[in-house]
């Protein structure tokens, strides 16, 4: 077990180390010894977690990928239902918090290649909690698909540095558009006899 953690504790500062290193520099010109230091490990214990930085790379955005469809899959979508930026305040909660591993991500692929991730596991996860007597399906594909092209492409500009306001503001912004119109995915009352 606490090998385990140390093992874990030390891919953490590996992975880290990258993603410190992307801010200032390209991720061509980062070294496995530039990682290695900074991680203030040896290029040793580099090696025996990853075959190289792009090996590293693929683990990051695995694991950022993964941790978001736990994250998601772990909100409780009928909550959703009834507060309906709940869903937009859990995709926006984990980019913040990950928002170092985000913004390495997007250094090394091009952005849309990430946010295209996101967008297929939310859209994935709204389709396998979507219950079908609560839920129009056809006006859900549209919403969502629409909302989520939106949401991905604020994200993109923020962090290519194309939108100036802060991530809070920006959030806001997005809760208010979100909160106001999400609820046309709901199936309508039958008319009353």
């Amino acid at each position: 077990m606490p090998n385990d953690r140390r093992t874990e504790k030390t891919q953490r500062a590996i992975m880290d180390s990258l993603c410190d290193l992307i801010v200032d520099e390209k991720f061509e010109k980062i070294t496995v010894k530039d990682i290695a230091d900074r991680a203030d490990v040896s290029r040793k214990t580099f090696y025996s977690y990853y075959n190289d930085k792009y090996d590293l790379m693929s683990s990051i955005e695995e694991k950022f990928i993964n941790q978001f469809k736990t994250t998601l899959y772990n909100n409780d979508f009928d909550n959703l239902l009834q507060k309906k930026d709940t869903f937009l305040k859990t995709i926006l909660g984990y980019i913040e918090e990950n928002e170092k591993y985000c913004f390495a991500i997007t250094r090394f692929y091009n952005s849309a290649y990430l946010f295209r991730q996101i967008e297929i596991t939310a859209i994935q996860y709204i389709r396998d909690n979507a219950e079908a007597e609560l839920i129009d399906k056809e006006r859900l594909e549209v919403v969502v698909t629409f909302y989520m092209s939106g949401l991905i492409g604020v994200l993109e500009k923020y962090f290519n540095c194309e939108i100036s306001i802060s991530y809070e503001e920006m959030s806001h912004v997005l809760h208010e558009l979100y909160s106001s119109s999400f609820g046309v995915i709901f199936k309508k009352d039958p008319p009353q006899q």
